[in-house]
């Protein structure tokens, strides 16, 4: 009965809830994580891993009990998702009221609701699955599994039900290619000019609100991309053996932004 424990380790997974305040930070933390940090298919990837294993279940042996127990199991995980909702909800507003959040929080607790809302869809696609299962197949004790019902049918594959819902606002689109925009960002931290809480807050902040511009002579030049891997990226400013290479880049970017500024004109 491993796979049993299994799934029933997945279910807990998939509805675990835990939201925290980061007195440091004066934002909220979900399961130890900045929210916006967990990846999108989070929970239909789970889900996956847990239909593989309810499919694997039904082929060793599974009867109608079993399956309430995880009927039961979900049930008490989406009213505790709701009453951890509630909780939050409140405890958001108050320390609104008092002045004790960041700037950052109000998108903090629209990323939570996100990530709440994914996990309940997901669970209440898994409850009504088992509930028909129960109540129209029922289940041998043993014998050929070909003869039983099909139950890939009932347990639907898709990976799209409990994706999280980020809300997306719109980027703004940088003519620069993605070194200099990096290096761009660098240099404002370097000198002190821009300042971030932790290199997560920077790698969000400039993922979420920045694309670049293609501008080599390849078929997708003057397309607009997506920023991706900042922190990987800002850690190659720090390698010595490349110190050359990107000192150049420094003093052409600068001069790029110092003609750039320098021709602008108040009057036009």
């Amino acid at each position: 009965m491993m796979n049993a424990s299994e799934i029933k380790k997945l279910i807990q997974r998939i509805a675990n809830v835990r939201i925290t305040f980061n007195s440091n930070t004066r934002d909220y933390l979900f399961n130890g994580n900045v929210p916006r940090t967990i990846p999108s298919d989070f929970y239909p990837k789970l889900y996956m891993e847990y239909k593989t294993r309810l499919l694997a279940q039904f082929r060793e042996n599974c009867s109608t009990q079993l399956i309430e127990k995880y009927i039961e199991l979900i049930r008490g995980h989406i009213v505790k998702i709701n009453e951890a909702n509630d909780t939050h909800r409140v405890s958001y507003v108050f320390s609104r009221s008092k002045s004790e959040l960041s700037e950052m929080a109000e998108s903090t607790h629209d990323d939570i609701a996100a990530i709440l809302s994914g996990q309940l869809e997901l669970l209440e696609k898994m409850k009504e699955e088992l509930q028909d299962i129960a109540e129209n197949v029922k289940f041998a004790i043993s014998g050929d599994f070909d003869d039983k019902p099909n139950h890939e049918q009932t347990i639907d594959s898709s990976v799209q039900t409990g994706e999280i819902k980020f809300s997306k606002a719109g980027k703004a689109v940088c003519v620069a290619s993605k070194v200099d925009i990096m290096l761009f960002f660098y240099l404002l931290e370097k000198a002190g000019l821009i300042s971030f809480e932790d290199t997560v807050h920077r790698s969000k902040f400039i993922e979420e609100n920045f694309q670049y511009t293609v501008l080599r002579n390849t078929k997708n030049k003057n397309e607009k991309m997506d920023i991706n891997g900042v922190n990987v990226d800002m850690a190659k400013f720090q390698d010595f053996t490349k110190k050359r290479k990107y000192t150049i880049a420094q003093t052409r970017l600068i001069s790029k932004l110092y003609d750039k500024l320098r021709a602008v004109k108040f009057d036009s």
